[in-house]
């Protein structure tokens, strides 16, 4: 599963960036509602897998939007990575 980015027009991307964004891409996706205590926090998987929980998250907002310390707060409880 790959999350959908569409670059703006007129975007200048440092060199190398397309090809990071596509490999990431490529890393199996974890479902946030998976059980992750065999994942380390600091592997690329886990940050997918953080991506798609704030994906989650804000989805379940009503403004599409939250305050990061509001995401801070659940941190622990998602497992997320603290970066």
């Amino acid at each position: 599963f790959s999350f959908p980015i569409n670059y703006p027009s007129g975007l200048k991307l440092k060199k190398g960036h397309k090809t990071k964004m596509k490999k990431w891409q490529e890393l199996p996706y974890r479902s946030p509602y998976e059980d992750t205590s065999d994942l380390s926090l600091r592997s690329p998987e886990a940050f997918k897998r953080a991506v798609g929980v704030i994906h989650e998250y804000l989805h379940l907002t009503v403004e599409k939007r939250s305050k990061v310390d509001r995401i801070a707060h659940l941190r622990e409880d998602l497992k997320l990575p603290q970066k």
